[in-house]
């Protein structure tokens, strides 16, 4: 993304050249679902399926399927914190198996997300804004039996509301594991699934 950008100066061409990679990554990113869930790796399932489904649910609505969010410096932002949560999270886990974890990384795979979850949270309801007008003016989101506008009222309902208390509880959950991780070792040779 950063190098499309330098090449045009054009954000919107640098967020539609990144999408395809985006969703394809973030659909493999269902495998840490599964794992936890057959037991592979440690890991609270309900809090890697309030993860992955928000990231799926906005991506899937918004920037994959909404040309105008692609366009906007919102979804270049949600790429970004994304990116950077996955640059620490996987290196984090990768030398934790190995048990070779520096305290720098086991640091910042505790301390990040405090910066990283609010301009996410924010890029991602930023991406619903720009969609929503979009939303409204096509067919492709209408719910059958609900009156003309309704289908927008369940869908503002939930950018506003469950897609904020899933933030909330999932900030909340980090921090509860940042005051348990970094009272101990970095190098600990444990791999937690999904605790961000």
């Amino acid at each position: 993304m950063l190098r499309s950008y330098w090449q045009t100066q054009q954000i919107s061409h640098s967020v539609e050249n990144a999408t395809p990679l985006v969703v394809g990554l973030q659909l493999l990113s269902t495998l840490e679902l599964v794992h936890v869930l057959l037991g592979l790796t440690r890991g609270g399932a309900a809090q890697t399926f309030a993860q992955i489904g928000g990231r799926d649910i906005c991506l899937f609505l918004t920037a994959a399927a909404e040309p105008a969010v692609r366009r906007s410096w919102v979804a270049a932002l949600l790429y970004a914190t994304w990116a950077a949560s996955e640059i620490i999270r996987y290196p984090y886990y990768a030398t934790n198996l190995l048990e070779i974890c520096p305290d720098f990384l086991h640091w910042l795979r505790y301390s990040a997300f405090m910066l990283l979850y609010p301009l996410g949270f924010a890029a991602e309801v930023g991406c619903f804004v720009v969609a929503y007008p979009h939303m409204k003016a096509g067919d492709k989101y209408r719910i059958e039996g609900l009156p003309e506008g309704g289908q927008f009222a369940v869908l503002g309902a939930y950018m506003l509301f469950a897609h904020a208390i899933g933030a909330l509880t999932l900030f909340k959950y980090m921090l509860k594991a940042r005051k348990r991780q970094l009272r101990q070792p970095a190098v600990t040779g444990t791999f937690t699934a999904k605790e961000e």
